[in-house]
């Protein structure tokens, strides 16, 4: 997330506009220099067509705006720059998107992601991607070589199951997120402290456990030979260079001092599923960012190498803070639910999994629960 040395952070406007689901996901996407650098040096493209016919937007291109957004905020001498333009953008790709309504900023980022794909494959096979299906046509096109989105964000995983002796693989999955139930860790934090109090476990551990309790307790195999349920595990196949790590907070659950207890800076795939021991893939990442929410509003934090400082971004306003600690402070104490959390692989290119077992140290926080707000589904917008 380098911030050139000249380049001061900068806010997006807001107006009443309900673009806060929004600015939270381009503040992210600028202050992950990988990402930057690749959508400000894009090349020339066919544009997409609106998916509403008579749009008077239906000309925008959503790559070429945020990229004309990241252009401003790299030279411009405002403090605080609009998104209107991106945000017409996007509501001319579908009805979840329009002018002045609240939606969803992980759908919002899907949809950022899954257009600069399309934008990508259409280019390189000549078509124009002017209608729904031609559109789910080109969601399932590979493309290659790989789009910004895919080669940044994809990791892919792969269920093996294993009895008597033999194994069998299935379920192959490729995702722009690694998404996990906050109720799920709460539940294995639980199984953690009734053992030792004392020993906090980390995030990344809390999130292994849970995935392989979720697997076992949703495996309905069994083994031809013994009849017996099967152990089933899940592999990494690749990792990504951002990892994006979507919390899914149920109506029912205010937890948060556990969570923020329990993250930390760095983040290893070792722990949270297996691989071979010869397995060139990512072993440790480093968080980068966050998305909050609260109330129908999001907030982002993000963190500047060059300043040395973490920087609150809510909208126009930013905010610098000192220390992660303090970061993690102000998400408590305003009752923040993080919603997705950006982790950039270290910084070597690559590296084996198989000696991976270091421990970072993270602050307590003290204060109060979150309250409850950010659902399973993004429908109540």
């Amino acid at each position: 997330m380098d911030l050139d040395i000249t380049i001061q952070p900068k806010g997006l406007k807001n107006r009443g506009e309900n673009n806060c689901f929004l600015n939270v996901i381009l503040q992210s996407l600028w202050n992950i220099e990988v990402l930057r650098n690749q959508l400000m040096s894009q090349t020339r493209h066919v544009h997409e067509k609106s998916f509403f016919e008579e749009s008077e937007d239906q000309n925008l291109c959503l790559k070429c705006e945020i990229e004309h957004l990241m252009v401003e905020i790299q030279f411009s001498e405002s403090k605080s720059i609009p998104s209107t333009t991106v945000r017409r953008a996007l509501s001319q790709l579908t009805s979840k998107f329009q002018d002045r309504a609240m939606a969803c900023a992980v759908e919002a980022f899907e949809e950022i992601l899954m257009y600069i794909h399309r934008e990508s494959v259409s280019n390189s096979i000549c078509i124009n991607s002017s209608s729904i299906y031609i559109k789910d046509q080109l969601n399932s096109t590979i493309c290659n070589p790989p789009c910004i989105s895919h080669a940044n964000f994809t990791l892919q995983t792969i269920d093996e199951y294993f009895c008597c002796g033999k194994d069998r693989t299935a379920h192959i999955q490729n995702e722009f997120f690694l998404r996990i139930y906050v109720s799920e860790l709460e539940a294995q934090y639980q199984i953690f402290a009734k053992i030792n109090e004392k020993v906090l476990p980390d995030l990344d551990i809390l999130i292994g456990e849970a995935v392989r309790e979720d697997l076992m307790v949703n495996c309905y195999n069994t083994c031809d030979e013994c009849c017996q349920k099967v152990e089933i595990k899940r592999r990494w196949i690749t990792t990504p260079r951002v990892l994006a790590l979507y919390l899914i907070w149920n109506s029912d659950v205010s937890f948060s001092k556990t969570l923020l207890t329990c993250l930390r800076h760095e983040l290893r795939t070792s722990v949270i599923f297996s691989a071979d021991a010869d397995q060139e893939i990512y072993r440790t990442y480093t968080l980068k960012g966050l998305i909050c929410y609260k109330e129908y509003h999001y907030v982002s934090f993000y963190y500047s190498p060059i300043f040395n400082k973490w920087y609150k971004t809510d909208d126009s306003s930013i905010q610098k803070i000192d220390s992660w600690s303090k970061v993690l402070s102000k998400i408590n104490r305003n009752g923040f639910q993080p919603i997705i959390l950006f982790y950039e692989a270290a910084a070597e290119n690559s590296i084996f999994l198989a000696d991976s077992n270091e421990s970072a140290q993270a602050p307590h926080v003290e204060g109060e629960g979150i309250s409850k707000g950010y659902f399973d589904s993004c429908s109540t917008f």
